[in-house]
């Protein structure tokens, strides 16, 4: 079971923090998921993008044609990644208000990690981020992780901590 970098990791939780204490209004507003997912795509990339990786939210190319899984047309939420090849392909995030990834995210999330899928995309980690208030009012997230096409760890950020717990 492959673990996720503590550098890797520690970014991510930087960029909820950072995104929650800027924008949480768009989910008490209940913003569509493009609308939130594009606020958060500017924290991470605050954290990640360099020469190497670029940040995109809604990304929906591989190469010149549109991203599919087994055939099936898909926008993922977030990706850091090398755009227009394989080459650096690090993060596929899928991200819902509230705690648990849907189907589709699922799909996503173990299609595009997993090493021998048919569609090459070969992420090395997925990340479902979902946001629920807690009895204070603020969000919690809740992270699970995903590699070769499993999911790997879980964890909630404590919104009155900022930490996982």
């Amino acid at each position: 079971m492959d673990s996720v970098p503590q550098e890797l990791k520690e970014g991510i939780h930087e960029a909820t923090r950072s995104f929650l204490k800027r924008e949480s209004g768009l989910l008490d507003r209940d913003n569509y998921e493009v609308t939130v997912s594009t606020a958060l795509s500017i924290d991470v990339s605050k954290r990640f993008a360099s020469p190497t990786y670029h940040v995109h939210a809604e990304y929906d190319k591989h190469g010149k044609k549109h991203k599919t899984l087994n055939g099936i047309g898909i926008r993922p939420d977030i990706l850091i990644h090398h755009a227009g090849d394989d080459k650096a392909n690090l993060l596929v995030i899928e991200l819902k208000k509230g705690q648990n990834p849907d189907d589709d995210d699922l799909r996503k999330l173990t299609g595009m990690t997993d090493p021998k899928g048919e569609d090459g995309y070969r992420y090395t980690f997925g990340l479902f981020v979902g946001f629920s208030k807690n009895t204070n009012g603020k969000y919690n997230t809740h992270l699970q992780w995903f590699s070769k096409g499993k999911k790997i760890d879980q964890e909630i950020l404590n919104a009155d901590s900022g930490i996982p717990g």
